[in-house]
């Protein structure tokens, strides 16, 4: 009789004997606060997990590795190029669109969570909170589990390391600005959690409270990512930025939240407002501005009298 599969709880466990940080998930959506800074003991895991349907990520920026996303044919297509055909073997796991391969991560790298290249999403994870969602987890719309590659499990290899013009090209400079899109562009698969939270961070840094950067950001995904991250991403993404240290310059604001009003009441605090076109699929209203905590107020859908 074939031995059964691991239960995600039993690979839960053993990820963290090896030492890596795992935090449960809902969908993609770490449950944790703090998921990106903070590694929880065995019994927190074991007791999150237990009689759960809930997934697993493994928090990168806790490790030494990165992960290459490939979710479409023309990103693996790219990505076999960019190896010249030969990519070695290194951890990989097929989810619903593409596959998923890790490894180590050079220094010298960007702060920032995610790089794109040529269509394929680097989790970096370089000073910023990344974490991935690992076999044997159940993908949240199709219900199929990730699997690993036939002999490239963690159990079977080791992260690779990135070829040399590679890592030149995750090393080279660029400003945040250039790789989130205009206004009104849509946002396309490989590019949406960078620019999502890009604008999370600008919003940040304006002190607007989580469930403000939530509700813009889950409108954005509406009308612009395509296709739409979930709504447990999105959140994840807000609480991120909402948690974490932005350093945003002023000077990018501008450009990082072209999609979304800026605007000061007759007390000089500032809110946001969506564009009257997505009203119809926010449902907000005026009495959506209620203050919360240091006394920002949330979204509206009308300006202020001017």
């Amino acid at each position: 009789m074939p031995k059964p599969p691991p239960t995600i709880l039993d690979t839960a466990l053993k990820l963290h004997d090896r030492g890596l940080s795992v935090v449960p998930c809902n969908g993609k959506g770490p449950i944790w606060p703090g998921w990106h800074n903070k590694k929880r003991s065995r019994e927190e895991l074991a007791a999150a997990l237990e009689g759960t349907k809930l997934n697993i990520a493994v928090v990168l920026n806790q490790t030494d590795w990165i992960d290459a996303e490939c979710d479409s044919e023309e990103a693996e297509a790219k990505m076999q190029e960019l190896f010249g055909g030969k990519i070695p073997p290194t951890p990989t796991w097929q989810s619903r669109r593409g596959k998923h391969r890790l490894f180590r991560r050079p220094d010298g790298l960007p702060e920032r969570a995610t790089i794109d290249i040529d269509g394929i999403e680097f989790k970096i994870g370089n000073g910023k909170g990344a974490a991935s969602v690992v076999p044997p987890s159940v993908h949240p719309k199709s219900g199929r589990r990730y699997r690993w590659v036939k002999g490239l499990s963690l159990d079977d290899v080791e992260p690779a390391e990135l070829p040399p013009d590679i890592v030149e090209r995750l090393r080279a400079p660029a400003t945040r600005a250039a790789t989130v899109t205009a206004a009104g562009d849509d946002i396309p698969e490989g590019k949406r959690n960078e620019a999502l939270f890009s604008k999370a961070c600008a919003l940040k840094a304006m002190d607007l409270p989580e469930e403000t950067i939530a509700t813009v950001l889950l409108d954005l995904n509406e009308r612009l990512c395509k296709p739409p991250l979930s709504e447990q991403e999105i959140r994840s993404i807000a609480h991120s930025a909402a948690t974490g240290e932005s350093k945003v310059k002023v000077g990018f604001l501008a450009r990082l939240l072209g999609d979304v009003e800026l605007w000061h009441d007759e007390n000089d605090d500032p809110f946001v407002t969506l564009p009257r076109a997505s009203t119809a699929k926010t449902g907000l209203s005026a009495s959506a501005r209620a203050h919360s905590g240091g006394g920002f107020p949330s979204c509206t859908t009308t300006p202020p009298a001017r």
